[in-house]
C-alpha cells in the first residue's frame, strides 16, 4: 500500500540539530559516494586503504571499525524519523562520507546531495515506520554489511551489533523522553521482522538488546556486548572496551586474543 507522504526539505534548524550527529550540508573534497562501495573490488580497496590509517593489518578489524563509524547513518535517519516524522533520502547514490585522514580519531561527516525529506502525513504510522526501517536496514545497510562479510570475512553479527549499539544509544540517551521514542524503539527491537533488515527470517539485532548490568570493577552499569568489535586491535590501544564480552575473560586469562579466536562470542549467537 502506498502511504501518504509529502516532500518536505530539512529546515535550517533541523540541519543544525543533525550536525551534532555528523551531518554536514557542505560537500568536502575527497568524500566517498556510498554507492561506490557496493562494488566488491572498490570496497576491498577501500578497506585496504584505511588499514594503515587506523593501524591494523587485519581486514576484519578495519571492516568492524568502518561499520562503527558508518553506523551513524542510522542515527541520522532514525533521529529525523522519530523526532520530526521526516524520512531522509537514503539512496546510496545520495550519500557521501569522509574517509579517514590519519589526523585524530576518525569521526566521518555525512553529506546528502538531496536534502529533501519525506514528511509523514496521516494515519498508519506503524506501516510508514516499517517502510522507513526497511529502506534503512534492508535497502541501505544490509547490502554493505553483506558485502563486507564476503570481502573481509568479518562476522556480520559483529557489524550488526556495531549498528545496534548506536541505535540503542540514540533512543536511550538522545531521544529519551520523546513521545514517539519508546514506541519506535520497541518496534525496531521487538516487532520488526527479519525481512525489515534484509535476507533474514528473524530480526538480527533483537539479540543485542539486554538490560545493563553492574560491573563491580568499574562501579557502573554497563550493557555488555555479545560480540567484540576489535577496536582494541587498532593503533597503540591494548585494552578492550568496557562493554566488551571478552574483557572479563581476558582479565581472568581465559580469552584467546585475535580475530580468529574472538569469534566464539559470535558463534554463540548463531
Amino acid at each position: 500500500m502506498k502511504l501518504k507522504t509529502k516532500r518536505n526539505p530539512l529546515t535550517i534548524a533541523e540541519k543544525t540539530t543533525l550536525k551534532a550527529y555528523r551531518f554536514t550540508d557542505i560537500p568536502k573534497k575527497g568524500m566517498i559516494q556510498v554507492s561506490a562501495l557496493l562494488d566488491s573490488d572498490t570496497l576491498k580497496a577501500f578497506i585496504e586503504s584505511i588499514m594503515p590509517v587506523i593501524q591494523t593489518d587485519s581486514p576484519k578489524v578495519a571492516a568492524s571499525v568502518f561499520m562503527k563509524r558508518y553506523a551513524f547513518i542510522a542515527v541520522l535517519s532514525l533521529y529525523s524519523v522519530t523526532k520530526w516524522n521526516k524520512k531522509l533520502d537514503l539512496q546510496p547514490e545520495n550519500i557521501y562520507f569522509e574517509p579517514p585522514t590519519g589526523k585524530g580519531t576518525w569521526l566521518p561527516k555525512f553529506y546528502f546531495s538531496n536534502m529533501e525529506a519525506e514528511k509523514w502525513d496521516g494515519g498508519h504510522r506503524n506501516e510508514w515506520f516499517k517502510q522507513v526501517l526497511t529502506e534503512l536496514f534492508a535497502g541501505h545497510l544490509f547490502p554493505l554489511i553483506d558485502l563486507l562479510g564476503k570481502v573481509t570475512g568479518v562476522s556480520k553479527l559483529i557489524l550488526w551489533e556495531n549498528v545496534a549499539i548506536y541505535v540503542m544509544w540514540l533512543y536511550e540517551s538522545e531521544l529519551e523522553g520523546q513521545t514517539q521514542a519508546n514506541d519506535d524503539f520497541d518496534f525496531i527491537f521487538n516487532k520488526a521482522e527479519g525481512a525489515v533488515f534484509g535476507k533474514y527470517r528473524r530480526n538480527p539485532i533483537t539479540k543485542f538488546y539486554s538490560e545493563k548490568t553492574y560491573l563491580d570493577d568499574l562501579d557502573e552499569l554497563v550493557r555488555v556486548r555479545k560480540t567484540c568489535c576489535f577496536s582494541y586491535l587498532t593503533g597503540d590501544r591494548d585494552t578492550r572496551c568496557k562493554t566488551c564480552p571478552c574483557r572479563r575473560l581476558e582479565m581472568e586469562g581465559k580469552c584467546a586474543n585475535g580475530t580468529d579466536n574472538i569469534c566464539e562470542a559470535a558463534r554463540s549467537l548463531t
